[in-house]
């Protein structure tokens, strides 16, 4: 979500289902310290949804809802800051070591959106 939509961490974890659209996302709210608020720019807008990511969301989607986030906590609630900095420590630390990559984080994975747009413009 993070590399193919450009989201924020923060976007991404608010996301619920009823913002992911046929061809884009609609950005309005962020997750922050486990509740919902809005977007660091407060201005909501809405992302190109690409074919690899629509993919694997339909995939991931399964039976939930449109009110539903996509991306909840264990217990089906919004993500705790503690909860994401033991993913981000842990699982996305592995991601990125076995890619080969030194360090990253998953902010700037949303800098990966923009260098797939600009290299599908130059196709």
């Amino acid at each position: 979500m993070l590399a193919y939509a450009g989201l924020r961490p923060s976007e991404a974890l608010a996301l619920h289902w009823s913002d992911v659209r046929a061809q884009t996302i609609l950005v309005q709210r962020a997750l922050s310290l486990g509740e919902d608020a809005d977007t660091k720019t407060h201005q909501h807008r809405t992302v190109r949804l690409l074919a690899p990511l629509r993919d694997d969301l339909e995939l991931w989607r399964g039976s939930t809802s449109g009110n539903q986030l996509v991306f909840p906590g264990h217990d089906g609630e919004p993500w705790k800051l503690p909860a994401y900095q033991s993913w981000r420590r842990r699982a996305f630390r592995r991601a990125f070591q076995g890619a080969g990559v030194d360090h990253t984080t998953p902010y700037a994975l949303r800098h990966s959106f923009a260098s797939l747009l600009l290299q599908r413009a130059a196709a």
